[in-house]
């Protein structure tokens, strides 16, 4: 246990005493084995197999969440460039400098002036533009998913 506990000192915040290291398997114990109803009716070489599994699944769902984030990310940047297009301006009077159309709005003198929302504060437009994009685009993921199941039609009523 105690070699164990020096491969991975983040596990008992890199104190490797016998109290700490019987504590720490304790704990893992109780919280992984005994206290999981699923683990009842299993036998020492499937709840041993089990317990070697449980790391790798956790960071498989923490890594296909993250994945899943930056998709939806980079579909949202990939709209909202695409909606960056109409504020190319059509044309500039060069006498006076006036501009036809809007300026692009990212630019570092907005930046500068206004700051710029990101989408992590909930309470900005962008921050809610994003959280609206998401509902329409899982909406259309299950759409495509339902229309592209066997035998399956979609009818949109």
């Amino acid at each position: 246990m105690k070699h164990w506990a020096e491969r991975n000192p983040r596990s008992t915040n890199g104190q490797f005493g016998k109290s700490t290291l019987y504590r720490f398997a304790l704990h893992f114990f109780v919280e992984n084995i005994a206290l999981n109803a699923n683990n009842a009716r299993l036998n020492y070489s499937e709840l041993a197999q089990k317990v070697n599994d449980a790391h790798s699944t956790k960071s498989d769902s923490k890594l296909t969440a993250q994945l899943a984030n930056v998709e939806n990310l980079l579909g949202f940047l990939l709209t909202m460039q695409q909606r960056q297009l109409e504020y190319i301006p059509e044309g500039i009077n060069l006498e006076n400098g006036f501009v036809k159309y809007a300026i692009n709005p990212i630019n570092p003198t907005e930046f500068q002036q206004f700051g710029t929302p990101t989408e992590l504060n909930p309470n900005n437009e962008l921050a809610q533009s994003y959280e609206e994009y998401k509902k329409i685009r899982s909406r259309d993921k299950q759409l495509i998913k339902k229309y592209h199941q066997p035998g399956g039609q979609l009818y949109d009523d």
